[in-house]
C-alpha cells in the first residue's frame, strides 16, 4: 500500500484519477473527445472478468 500512495503523491495536481473497475467502457465514452486518457493495470481490468 505505501507503494500505491508514493506514486498517488507523485501524480500531477491536474491529473484526474478515475477508478472504474470493470466499468472502462462507459469512463472512456463520459471523457471529452480533447482529453488525454492513460489506462493502467489492463490485467486488472481483464480479471474482473474472469473472477
Amino acid at each position: 500500500m505505501e507503494r500505491i500512495e508514493r506514486h498517488r503523491a507523485r501524480r500531477p495536481a491536474s491529473w484526474r484519477v478515475i477508478e472504474c473497475g470493470a466499468a472502462l467502457g462507459a469512463a472512456i465514452e463520459q471523457a471529452a473527445a480533447q482529453q488525454l486518457l492513460l489506462i493502467d493495470s489492463t490485467g486488472g481490468w481483464c480479471r474482473h472478468f474472469l473472477d
